[in-house]
């Protein structure tokens, strides 16, 4: 969200954990930084991006923590928040040699507050609000969470894949005076967005 008004698109390395510097990888989560796994498995980082390319194409607000669109083409509201701690300045949850350095990134960090409004909408207007977060669309997590199998089963993968895609989503709508409130938790490392539907 720094980079609105310096870039025009952004792109990530390389897609997949399948790239010609460090093939495949010895296990499913080797340390890769592709957005999915050699399996086909989406990793947090293939959500980000989805949901960034889901802002629209005018800014209306940008904030430390969020930035506020709407679209030309449909006049529809969407919002993308992230919660970056505060605790690690300078990095992200990267795997170098082994997942340990990405470990005790992800570790840092305390849940805050979100306290969001978007006015001059229609009252009762519908948005849904999707969290990707620990619990919610990490495949890492899934993974760990089944013993961390060196070899998952065809059945491991299929149970994966579906975890990996499925972040928390929910509908709410704005108030009768036509402003959405939007009053949660947000663990560190998560993204939100909030789109206006209809």
């Amino acid at each position: 969200m720094h980079s609105i008004g310096t870039v025009d698109s952004l792109a990530y390395w390389t897609f997949t954990d399948v790239f010609e510097e460090g093939g495949a990888g010895d296990e499913l989560f080797h340390g890769g930084f592709g957005m999915i796994t050699l399996p086909g498995i989406p990793k947090p980082t293939f959500h980000a991006y989805r949901m960034l390319h889901a802002l629209g194409d005018e800014l209306i607000e940008r904030g430390e923590d969020h930035v506020v669109t709407r679209s030309a083409a449909t006049g529809r509201i969407t919002a993308l928040v992230h919660h970056y701690p505060e605790e690690e300045p300078k990095s992200v949850p990267a795997s170098f040699d082994d997942r340990s350095v990405a470990e005790v990134t992800q570790a840092k960090g305390r849940p805050r507050r979100l306290a969001l409004e978007i006015g001059a909408l229609a009252a009762g207007a519908p948005f849904r609000v999707e969290v990707l977060d620990a619990a919610h669309g990490d495949a890492i997590g899934a993974w760990r969470a089944l013993g961390s199998p060196a070899a998952p089963t065809r059945e491991q993968l299929a149970h994966l894949d579906r975890l990996a895609r499925a972040t928390e989503v929910r509908t709410v709508a704005a108030g009768e005076d036509g402003v959405l409130r939007l009053d949660t938790a947000v663990s560190p490392w998560s993204l939100i967005l909030i789109e206006q539907l209809g």
